[in-house]
């Protein structure tokens, strides 16, 4: 079928929607999710790694992100899962595949910005409907 895939799925949390959780390859993980592969209900963080086909992705991909808030162009997991979940793609957890890690670097990593998450991640997610 067609999906994007990846090692872990990034998602608001439901007991605090101002906090964020991620669903991956943890032994509560395998607790949740036990059965294998499951279909991430959020977006899928690069750090993790993802994996795309060329053919997910339409000729209006630039387009979405032209329509969408200026902080999106910075926040480019939640812009590229949204974009594909709107196509009705499926984003896709693999539990068992080693993803990234992701370190945070003192000054090069966005989450070094002052306000970022209130300023650039949020209104990206309204956008998309997270």
């Amino acid at each position: 079928g067609r999906a994007a895939l990846s090692s872990a799925c990034q998602l608001r949390n439901p007991v605090d929607p101002g906090e964020y959780m991620y669903l991956h390859d943890a032994t509560w993980h395998r607790w949740l999710w036990p059965s294998g592969a499951k279909e991430c209900p959020g977006w899928l963080p690069g750090w993790a790694g993802v994996a795309y086909r060329v053919g997910l992705f339409d000729g209006d991909v630039y387009d979405v992100l032209k329509m969408a808030p200026k902080g999106c162009f910075f926040n480019d997991d939640v812009w590229i899962s949204g974009y594909l979940r709107r196509k009705g793609i499926a984003r896709v957890v693999l539990p068992g595949i080693k993803g990234g890690y992701h370190r945070r670097h003192p000054t090069k990593s966005l989450s070094t910005i002052p306000n970022t998450i209130q300023l650039n991640m949020e209104p990206c997610l309204e956008f998309f409907g997270w």
